[in-house]
């Protein structure tokens, strides 16, 4: 009896699935991910919250406390996946804008640079360390890049080998307008200036308050730098 009692140990072993070697493989192995927790950086304090099933399922916010000009406010940027794509949500407008076809496309999650290749741009970059659970999920990750030191902490964090995209997508909210991806609304290769060719007259206001236009500054070199403040 013992001996069979070993072989079908041995025998269960074989069977299940190796443990991943690091979080890289259990976050590409993943089917979903589930995460609550807080990031320090440059850019000041966010929460962040991620549930979402691959390819273009579930919901990620992020709200940060800002200060702009002495005016403290928080920013909450929504981004929401109905299963076939990622789509950005603003409230405000009542709009929900085309975003990415999938998470590992959406720059948004680069926020979360322990999410590895297969749900985030530019995954593992400037990561120093990082404690994990069981399953490979990460609690508690730190490291740096060109903007200074970040750090996040989990208050819940876990991966599913198995997951069906249809429990986490979320559908659009009804009433809000929806704006298509790039090639039916509008194609930003496509229209990109070539070189050598005259920038189209645009008018803009200077930090001084002046209206000026740009054909003003032909002959030298110009940089434009386009920013909002949502």
């Amino acid at each position: 009896m013992r001996g069979a009692s070993v072989l079908c140990v041995l025998l269960a072993c074989a069977c299940a699935a190796p443990a991943p070697r690091d979080w890289r493989e259990a976050y590409a192995r993943a089917a979903a991910v589930e995460l609550d927790g807080e990031l320090e950086s440059p850019a000041g304090r966010a929460r962040l919250s991620l549930r979402a099933a691959a390819p273009a399922a579930g919901e990620f916010e992020i709200v940060r406390a800002e200060e702009f000009f002495g005016e403290r406010s928080v920013a909450r940027m929504r981004w929401i996946g109905d299963g076939a794509a990622i789509y950005a949500v603003d409230e405000e407008r009542r709009e929900c804008a085309y975003t990415a076809a999938s998470w590992s496309e959406l720059e948004a999650l680069a926020e979360l640079p322990f999410l590895a290749p297969a749900w985030a741009p530019d995954a593992g970059i400037g990561l120093a360390a990082a404690e994990t659970g069981p399953d490979g999920a990460v609690r508690a990750a730190r490291g740096s890049l060109a903007g200074g030191a970040w750090s996040f902490r989990a208050a819940r964090s876990r991966l599913l080998a198995r997951a069906r995209p249809e429990d986490y997508a979320v559908a659009l909210p009804e009433g809000y307008a929806v704006l298509g991806p790039p090639e039916t609304e509008f194609d930003h290769v496509r229209t990109l200036l070539q070189v050598g060719e005259y920038a189209p007259e645009i008018t803009l206001i200077g930090l001084d308050g002046r209206e000026r236009t740009l054909s003003e500054f032909r002959g030298r070199p110009v940089l434009l730098a386009f920013w909002f403040y949502h």
